[in-house]
């Protein structure tokens, strides 16, 4: 455990808790990691111990008291949930945020025309590459999952946000009528 060292490439800061939560901090927003659990089989089950971090200049080292040191030990950063998400073809993640309730917004693109949209959204169905939307809450499971586009190659969404009106996407199109009246540009060019 003693060689066992974290660091944060590309991070402005980097700080621990009391409790053990990480916070990194990037130029493009903050990441938030959980305390690691430690843990080692006792021949009942598991023990658990508590893992903290200290700093040493810049990376951080990890201490566990009262483990057996003769056995091996699992350090696990707790993940609160993953998942795959997509279908037999390439799907990619482009871009991702948050709302006040922790749902998680993202988007990409995809050549999958299976596994992504769900009934009753903006665009149920594709006939080819894509791009495409979907929301999780914060236990991961999904809300909604919506193609974009998938009627021309070239469909990509790029970037997402949330805001009190809801999300907004970005990214290139090759697929007519996906502009909205009274827009920009409702066209494509």
């Amino acid at each position: 455990v003693a060689n066992i060292r974290l660091s944060y490439p590309g991070a402005t800061v980097v700080s621990v808790s009391d409790s053990g939560t990480v916070r990194v901090a990037t130029p493009l927003g903050e990441i938030q990691a959980t305390p690691i659990v430690a843990s080692q089989e006792n021949g009942s089950g598991r023990s658990i111990f508590r893992a903290t971090l200290k700093d040493r200049n810049g990376s951080f080292s990890v201490e566990v008291q009262g483990y057996q040191p003769t056995s091996d030990l699992l350090l696990d950063p707790h993940v609160l949930w993953s998942t795959y998400y997509g279908g037999m073809g390439y799907d990619g993640i482009s871009a991702l945020c948050t709302d006040n309730a922790d749902n998680i917004y993202f988007c990409g693109r995809t050549n999958s025309l299976t596994a992504i949209a769900t009934p009753g959204t903006f665009q149920e169905s594709a006939t080819g590459s894509g791009a495409f939307a979907a929301k999780f809450d914060s236990s991961g499971t999904r809300l909604w999952g919506s193609y974009v586009g998938g009627y021309g190659s070239g469909d990509n969404l790029a970037g997402i946000a949330f805001g009190s009106q809801g999300i907004v996407c970005v990214g290139t199109a090759r697929t007519p009528s996906l502009a909205t009246s009274g827009t920009h540009q409702t066209t494509l060019a």
